[in-house]
């Protein structure tokens, strides 16, 4: 399979998982923001302290998926760039955002 065949097939996996979630795009985490998150989350120990406060820091999340994470790290005052291989996931992405204010 080409590179070019391996990213279509990608895109249609991922353009399909977001049309899916397209509905719950008005829901987020049941967290307050990236930090609750991160100290909730096993594998996230230690990472809010690592980056720290969040306001104001520009972050770039590439393979943003349905912008769960994407809006979780605006919740914490980031100002968030993403992208991801699948246009459906970034419009997801870009409604749930624009549905919680971010």
């Amino acid at each position: 399979m080409s590179l070019e065949q391996i990213h279509q097939v990608e895109r249609d996996k991922w353009d399909d998982v977001a049309r899916q979630e397209m509905a719950e795009a008005a829901t987020l985490p049941p967290y307050d923001d990236f930090g609750d998150y991160a100290r909730r989350n096993p594998t996230q120990v230690g990472v809010d302290d690592f980056l720290g406060d969040l306001r104001g820091k520009r972050v770039l999340e590439y393979g943003c998926g349905g912008g769960k994470m994407s809006a979780l790290l605006a919740k914490s005052g980031a100002d968030v760039s993403t992208f991801d291989i699948s246009e459906a996931s970034v419009e997801l992405t870009r409604r749930r955002a624009e549905l919680h204010g971010l």
